[in-house]
């Protein structure tokens, strides 16, 4: 008799957690937005609470993604989640296989077997000791070899000398300008010796575009708050006379500074832009390469938190869009085919774009997956593009298909780049796959000053692997 009682009991205290754990959350977790580095967004803060926004929805909307983003402990979730899908994945050297089929996807052969085996053991051997400190997991990490491999070393250029510094600003309307970040001579100096490297690996006709997008926080200082009327770079100044023919900074305050009111250019709860602001960053760039850059209008759109309408044209996105927020999801104008790629070579088939995705960034080739991506396209340009930057590039490269046969895509922030996956150096893979222009971007908070650009950028670039 006593064991009904008992499960009703369980019952009661699994409701009671349940609504302790929920409770908690709303009393507990972070109230504001803040910034997530190992997803390179803004998480997404608790909604204003109005008759409005009752109304139209957008409270219950925010609600939901506020409730997402607080989840307690929901980084280390995802970091396990992603490890777990990681470990278990199966690779494909054939492009054409772009679909496992289910009931083979556990059926390893022996030599699957071993190499799963063998990735156990380097994924143990290369996790630090919880007693280890952050000096012995750094010299852990460091490059085994430090020469450069041959064949690049012709691509090393002189660091040039740099006398001026350089930074970016808002400016009031009386003129009084507050500098956002400096950008001090001996970084200029590296970042130009870089770039003229990344550009003598390219053909004769080759080009290195460097674009450093400012975060919602800094262009909505203009756009939403005018808190400033302006804002301004000098750093494509101080930095062109040191760079090689074919190798340009874009500044973007100038970029952007003639559709300010025209377009709705960034949101203001996430930190990424729009993808109208990609879209103008481009066309200034293929503008000076030669080709003549098709319109934003000429593509469709899917819209975030829509799912049951759509695609739309550019003008339809007018009278359908609700909130400033909605992030439009561009939809490619030929079909493509997206890959993860490994050891320069070995494929693997990945995400092209998902409107249907939860999360508006994740849309666009399933976010940012490592360590190298690539993408064939419909396109028969014989031109092949390379892009390395954070999530800032997500949008920017659905623009980029009509100009290139492929497009490579990686990223060297930290989390974000394995060694052992890449198998070889940048310059190898420029050569292997015949890139002819490298863009690189990467936002204003992981600046041109952190070691992401001023050292990672070369040091991946010349590194040796064994073979």
């Amino acid at each position: 008799m006593k064991r009904p009682y008992f499960r009703l009991a369980a019952v009661y205290l699994c409701l009671l957690a349940a609504f302790c754990l929920g409770l908690g959350e709303l009393l507990l977790a972070e109230k504001e937005e803040r910034p997530s580095y190992t997803e390179n967004r803004m998480l997404r803060g608790f909604p204003a609470l109005t008759a409005a926004s009752l109304r139209d929805g957008s409270f219950m909307d925010g609600f939901e993604a506020w409730l997402s983003d607080a989840f307690f402990f929901r980084e280390e979730a995802a970091a396990f989640s992603d490890g777990t899908k990681t470990l278990f994945s199966l690779r494909s050297d054939d492009p054409a296989a772009a679909v496992v089929p289910e009931a083979q996807a556990w059926a390893l052969d022996e030599e699957e077997q071993r190499e799963l085996d063998e990735l156990i053991e380097e994924i143990a051997s290369e996790t630090p000791s919880p007693t280890a400190s952050p000096q012995d997991v750094e010299e852990e990490e460091a490059p085994a070899a430090a020469a450069p491999l041959a064949s690049a070393e012709a691509f090393r250029r002189p660091t040039p000398e740099v006398t001026q510094s350089a930074s970016i600003w808002t400016e009031k309307a009386d003129g009084r300008r507050s500098v956002y970040e400096s950008f001090p001579a001996d970084h200029i100096a590296v970042l130009a010796r870089v770039l003229n490297e990344y550009r003598a690996a390219l053909p004769a006709d080759g080009t290195v575009s460097l674009l450093n997008p400012m975060v919602a926080d800094l262009a909505n200082t203009v756009l939403q708050e005018h808190t400033a009327v302006d804002w301004g770079c000098d750093l494509d100044e101080v930095l062109q006379p040191y760079l090689d023919e074919g190798v340009r900074f874009y500044d973007q305050t100038d970029i952007l500074r003639p559709y300010v009111g025209l377009y709705t250019l960034y949101p203001t709860v996430d930190h990424h832009w729009h993808p109208i602001s990609a879209k103008l960053a481009l066309d200034a760039m293929l503008s000076d390469q030669g080709p003549v850059p098709n319109g934003y209008d000429e593509y469709r759109y899917w819209l975030d938190n829509v799912h049951d309408a759509g695609p739309f044209t550019a003008q339809e996105l007018e009278a359908v869009t609700r909130s400033i927020e909605q992030v439009p999801v561009t939809v490619l104008n030929a079909p493509a085919e997206s890959y993860c790629l490994e050891r320069l070579t070995e494929l693997s088939p990945s995400k092209l774009i998902d409107h249907e995705d939860s999360l508006a960034y994740a849309q666009y080739f399933g976010g940012n997956l490592h360590t190298w991506r690539l993408f064939v396209t419909g396109f028969h340009t014989g031109r092949s593009a390379m892009v390395i930057g954070d999530s800032f590039d997500l949008p920017f490269i659905a623009y980029l298909f009509p100009y290139y046969d492929r497009i490579l895509v990686t990223d060297f922030r930290d989390g974000g780049y394995s060694r052992a996956e890449a198998g070889a150096n940048v310059s190898e893979y420029i050569a292997e796959y015949e890139v002819s222009d490298v863009y690189i971007i990467y936002c204003s908070y992981f600046s041109l000053n952190t070691d992401t650009v001023q050292d990672r950028l070369e040091r991946y670039f010349f590194m040796v692997y064994d073979r």
